[in-house]
């Protein structure tokens, strides 16, 4: 069997992103898809947890200001269900306009940081990173 039998075998990464505004929920998801990854939208970080308890996720990419639940709020939300469930940690990117919240976003126990506007290049190579990460951890697991 080929790699490329293999990787047509194999379900792409899903990815949830989590952002309020219209146009950049386009964007990612664009993007994202651009670079092979199953997504899914949620509008507010309320959404965000709720799909995070009902099916897993390889990574979510989480907006910081949001109405009904923000990203910081959210993120300890999701922290919390998987410490209690003993899940395993989905990296979550923190997605943001904000340059100056980089030390928030890893303080709210988030794993990277992305600046918004994003470009295919920068949000592939964000993916890439984390996603082989969460690969690598899965298959020594094994």
């Amino acid at each position: 069997m080929t790699d490329e039998t293999v990787r047509a075998r194999t379900p792409p990464p899903r990815l949830l992103v989590t952002e309020d505004n219209l146009g950049n929920q386009l964007l990612v998801r664009a993007l994202a898809r651009a670079h092979g990854y199953d997504v899914t939208v949620a509008g507010n970080g309320r959404q965000a947890v709720d799909a995070h308890m009902i099916r897993p996720y390889d990574l979510i990419l989480m907006d910081c200001h949001m109405p009904v639940m923000d990203g910081f709020e959210a993120t300890r939300k999701i922290r919390e269900h998987e410490r209690e469930l003993k899940l395993r940690r989905v990296p979550i990117i923190a997605l943001t306009i904000d340059t100056e919240a980089r030390d928030a976003c890893l303080g709210a126990d988030m794993d990277d940081f992305l600046c918004k506007p994003c470009d295919k290049v920068k949000i592939g190579e964000v993916l890439r990173r984390w996603l082989s990460a969460a690969a690598e951890h899965r298959d020594a697991r094994r």
